[in-house]
């Protein structure tokens, strides 16, 4: 595995001096102008100007081996004035000594200055038209004689990139000037969203599907994924992890057994890992949701428990783990039709003091399940199946929410539409339903997160399903009706959208999903985050996480949670390199924006819409599910399995790295979690 390390300081110095090399630019840069970009090329003005050289210096700067570089001046080649965001090109700049005497030069310094990051510009191996760090420290150069550096830019935003680079000889003589590059395509770095930390979980030939992240009841937080080829060849296994509040890890284990296990994601054709509510905390317990096969077949749903594993926040320790079924026998009887009794578990609440919800599905053709588990011994508390309609179509439950009252929502779908159940009573022995609507967001539609808002209305994501795909959020009172609907509109790329988790953090709504937005990757797609007013679903901001376009730069990112801790946030992220993207697993937080073709780019506000729906009423009846009772399909028999974890709770390989993404080289098309530490200035 190689390290690329890039520069986290405003000077840039590195190991070795390379000398008589060529340069060649890198990247996408254009030297005309931009078709409906604003004019942004002219003079950067006195805070381009760096401090006046020494007047007694005998050094001649050279700008590609033959442009001279006056000292104090200005130096914009045209294979700079113009890079998209992320990409890249490169300079190569001589020093020649015009003196009579041999001189030393004792550093070469470049400094970002007027709001360009650090790692835009940094001193480079000359001839190279990668980033391949690089200094110059101490070099000797003979009377008449020169010696190289390069330099490379990589552009974070549109307009002017300016750097300042001062070259110092051993003898106090100073030439300094501004090498001043362009980022064009109309993207701002966000002053809303930024991040001061990211780290990432990787290893070679292994893919990670992201779930969700929670707090750890302390300063840091856990977050789950479905791991590939990690444990497994073939069977995905649940990945959990403990992260501490700098980022380090506290510990990692995988769930590893012979056939598939995981938390199934709420998407179509396994997008992401678990849905993001499939993971919660209470008490410093962590609760995951999970899929677990007990047949070669992984028949779905016959050959599967719904499972439920609680582990101990701070270290990794399993306190218990029960697999439902709606069977008293643990693993498929084959002497009979079983197809019925497996079940299928998405998400996870415990909010309750005593106990632990859990739903997901159950039944051929499936029924929504909602099971209720005693905290502290794992124990089966009550089980029930959802029927909407009693038309013998399929209802799921992806994700369960609740109040500390025994009030909540199961939010899922009803033959391929969203639906969102209202429940009492879910602290005692007899839960109801008060209600159940279809939002009427068409076929493909489903609800896959839920937020409480503090009067018990449901506060959901939706993904749409669909060729063209909308990123939504909806609040619905407890009486069925719509409060608010919000879409945002990114134009004609609606096949990249949606919506993946849905949270509340005082007076706002955070949503996070991904979507595709002219100027950023339109391939594929970047992370999303949206801030609404929770109570009228106003603007507040918009945010999109992008790594560059170019076919070694392009990741897929989707937002899947959000940890609010203290005045910290925490974020989740599932990332996919692309095409031949080995070494570019990261990016940066840009300005949603509201026009793609002119600067400023706005603050994004407007392409929020409302969402047309209207919310209708659906006949759903609460069906028992006896333990320990084997009956007809649908009726009774559910029973949650102790589950023996001696051997299956394991603590990950060593070949998955846990670290800075700007630290990894991997391979194309790999699946991988990305956790930051963030600002959201809400």
């Amino acid at each position: 595995m190689r390290n690329r390390s890039l520069s986290s300081t405003t000077a840039c110095l590195f190991g070795v001096v390379l000398l008589g090399c060529t340069t060649t630019s890198e990247g996408d840069a254009d030297a005309g102008p931009d078709s409906g970009v604003t004019d942004d090329t002219g003079p950067i003005g006195d805070s381009g100007t760096p401090p006046d050289s020494a007047a007694s210096t005998k050094l001649t700067i050279l700008g590609e081996g033959s442009v001279t570089i006056a000292p104090g001046s200005v130096y914009k080649p045209s294979n700079i004035d113009g890079i998209p965001p992320f990409s890249s090109a490169s300079l190569r700049i001589s020093i020649r000594n015009d003196d009579t005497a041999a001189i030393t030069i004792k550093e070469v310094v470049v400094t970002a200055k007027d709001g360009t990051l650090p790692d835009e510009w940094v001193l480079n191996t000359p001839g190279s038209t990668k980033r391949k760090p690089f200094s110059v420290v101490d070099v000797p150069v003979s009377a008449g004689g020169s010696t190289e550096f390069g330099l490379h830019f990589w552009a974070f935003a549109s307009g002017p990139r300016p750097a300042t680079v001062i070259v110092r000889t051993t003898t106090g003589q100073e030439v300094s000037f501004v090498v001043d590059g362009r980022g064009r395509d109309n993207l701002e770095l966000s002053t809303k969203v930024k991040s001061s930390w990211q780290r990432m979980l990787a290893a070679p030939s292994a893919d990670l599907n992201v779930g969700g992240i929670v707090s750890d009841g302390a300063s840091g937080f856990v977050y789950s994924a479905n791991a590939t080829q990690l444990a497994d060849v073939l069977s995905r296994d649940l990945v959990v992890s403990g992260v501490k509040a700098d980022g380090t890890r506290s510990w990692a284990k995988v769930w590893n057994e012979p056939w598939l296990q995981e938390s199934p994601p709420p998407d179509h054709n396994n997008e992401t890992g678990g849905g993001a509510d499939s993971i919660d905390m209470s008490a410093g317990q962590v609760y995951v949701a999970a899929s677990r096969s007990v047949s070669a077949s992984n028949s779905i749903p016959a050959s599967f428990q719904a499972m439920v594993v609680k582990v101990d926040a701070a270290t990794g320790a399993v306190g218990w783990a029960r697999g439902f079924r709606n069977s008293t026998f643990a693993t498929p009887d084959l002497g009979e039709n079983v197809a019925w009794r497996g079940a299928m578990g998405f998400g996870v609440d415990a909010t309750i003091s005593d106990r632990v919800l859990l739903t997901g599905f159950t039944g051929s053709p499936p029924r929504a399940l909602l099971v209720a588990l005693d905290k502290a011994t794992g124990n089966q508390i009550w089980a029930h199946q959802l029927d909407a309609r009693s038309d013998g179509l399929a209802d799921r439950g992806f994700s369960v929410r609740a109040d500390s009252a025994g009030n909540g929502w199961i939010g899922g779908d009803e033959n391929g539409a969203a639906m969102l159940v209202r429940l009492t009573g879910l602290q005692g022995t007899t839960p109801a339903i008060a209600g159940a609507w279809s939002l009427g967001a068409g076929v493909g539609s489903k609800i896959n997160s839920i937020s409480l808002a503090s009067n018990g209305d449901a506060i959901v994501s939706l993904w749409t399903g669909g060729a063209q795909r909308k990123f939504v959020a909806a609040r619905l009172k407890t009486d069925g009706t719509l409060a608010w609907a919000k879409t945002w509109d990114s134009g004609t790329f609606g096949d990249l959208n949606n919506a993946h988790v849905v949270r509340v953090r005082g007076a706002t709504v955070f949503v996070g999903g991904n979507i595709a937005v002219q100027a950023a990757d339109t391939t594929h797609g970047d992370g999303f985050v949206l801030g609404l007013d929770a109570t009228t679903g106003a603007y507040k901001l918009g945010a999109l996480y992008y790594s560059g376009k170019n076919t070694d730069l392009i990741a897929k990112h989707m937002v899947k949670g959000f940890v609010f801790q203290g005045t910290d946030v925490f974020t989740l992220t599932q990332g996919t390199t692309v095409q031949s993207n080995l070494d570019h697993y990261w990016g940066l937080w840009y300005q949603a924006p509201n026009d793609t073709l002119v600067l400023p780019v706005g603050d994004g506000s407007g392409r929020l819409k409302d969402f047309t729906t209207t919310p209708a009423a659906v006949p759903t009846s609460l069906l028992s599910l006896a333990t320990g009772v084997s009956g007809p399909s649908g009726t009774n028999g559910g029973t949650a399995h102790v589950i023996n974890t001696s051997t299956i709770w394991k603590d990950l390989p060593t070949a998955a790295v846990h670290g800075d993404p700007k630290d990894y080289s991997g391979e194309a098309n790999q699946t991988y979690p990305l956790t930051a530490k963030l600002t959201l200035a809400d």
